[in-house]
């Protein structure tokens, strides 16, 4: 997974290519974290 190379590279080509991807967990992520706290 590119995930884990990222973290440990810093940044990179790795997290650029993983950004979208993260973007779009993380948006689902939230969104079912802030429906759950409401």
């Amino acid at each position: 997974l590119v995930s884990a190379e990222a973290l440990r590279g810093g940044g990179g080509a790795d997290s650029f290519v993983q950004f979208p991807l993260e973007k779009s967990s993380r948006k689902v992520y939230n969104y079912s974290t802030n429906e759950n706290a409401t």
